[in-house]
């Protein structure tokens, strides 16, 4: 969701309070502005996880400011290292979780 959704008010508050309160928002991660093709913003990915309710993480949300984790090459085009970088996140992700790192090396051309 864009960044400005996380100032959201009214119906759209009680939806996110309600999410946090329940335990369902395991992983949120901050990616900067061109990260896809369809999206020019920068934003916010939020990762539920209802299973971690009743865990030692249940009262925990990991935050990832992944902003800076790739190189832009033009508008449209990120730099050939953002597969390793993903990685390196997503082993965190696996890290916070309890489990085992994957390893995962995509030599550039």
């Amino acid at each position: 969701m864009a960044n400005s959704a996380a100032d959201a008010r009214a119906s759209e508050l009680e939806i996110r309070k309600k999410l946090i309160q329940d335990r369902a928002v395991d992983v949120m991660v901050a990616v900067g502005p061109n990260m896809f093709y369809t999206v020019t913003l920068p934003c916010t990915l939020w990762f539920f996880d209802r299973g971690k309710k009743g865990t030692d993480r249940q009262d925990m949300v990991l935050f990832l400011d992944a902003r800076h984790i790739y190189n832009q090459i033009d508008r449209a085009r990120i730099g050939n290292s953002l597969h390793n970088r993903l990685n390196f996140s997503a082993n965190i992700v696996r890290l916070y979780r309890g489990e085992k790192p994957r390893i995962s090396i995509k030599v550039p051309n």
